[in-house]
């Protein structure tokens, strides 16, 4: 293992979406505070008023009263996501209204976040990470293409007591919530960004919205 040494760096992927999200907010794209289906149209709930109350701020902070999920092997094309998510949701309890602002994590409510920002710029979350935060940062390491990751020094994943597990998984409809691979020293710039109060990818007003607890209560169910 070195610095420039491949990792899957799961849940830490979701960072890198809510600095997407704060870009687009500041160019007027995206609003915190709009309800979700200003931008995902198509998402409907028994009780219509949740669907309204539902908002990136909540996504983003797990307080939108979503269930979770983790598949971590999936389709590997990122153009059926949307489709796969809008099945998903379907299916989908709400486990609290989203205004009792409860924290329960959810997967889902991140890929619903991600969704918002792939349909506002008509590109793939892979494509989007790309542009707005690694070329940015010179992260020139971090990929979400399993094929490109594995013509790098590439971590193979270990369960307890060593057992090695020679298959990796990849989920594209997922990408924004764990799909990441990087490596230290990308992730060091990515670091460096949010020690420097945002700069220079996004504002101070920005980087403060983005490690202001929105919640004090959770909930386990």
């Amino acid at each position: 293992v070195t610095p420039r040494t491949l990792f899957r760096i799961a849940s830490c992927t979701k960072m890198t979406l809510g600095v997407v999200v704060m870009r687009l907010c500041e160019q007027g794209l995206l609003s915190l505070d709009a309800p979700i289906t200003d931008y995902v149209p198509w998402l409907r709930f028994r009780d219509g008023e949740a669907s309204a109350s539902i908002t990136l701020r909540r996504l983003l902070s797990h307080t939108a009263g979503l269930p979770s999920e983790y598949t971590p092997d999936g389709t590997r094309e990122e153009a059926e996501a949307e489709a796969i998510l809008q099945r998903e949701l379907m299916n989908a309890e709400r486990i609290a209204d989203p205004k009792d602002a409860l924290f329960h994590y959810s997967n889902l409510g991140v890929r619903l976040a991600a969704c918002a920002v792939e349909r506002v710029l008509g590109l793939p979350f892979s494509e989007i990470d790309r542009r707005y935060v690694f070329e940015p940062l010179s992260m020139s390491h971090s990929t979400f293409d399993l094929n490109e990751a594995a013509t790098r020094s590439l971590a193979i994943p270990h369960k307890s007591r060593d057992e090695v597990l020679h298959y990796i998984p990849v989920n594209a409809a997922r990408h924004a919530v764990g799909g990441l691979f990087s490596n230290v020293e990308d992730m060091a710039k990515f670091a460096r960004m949010l020690l420097n109060r945002g700069a220079p990818l996004i504002t101070e007003a920005s980087w403060r919205q983005m490690i202001t607890p929105e919640a004090d209560r959770f909930t386990e169910q």
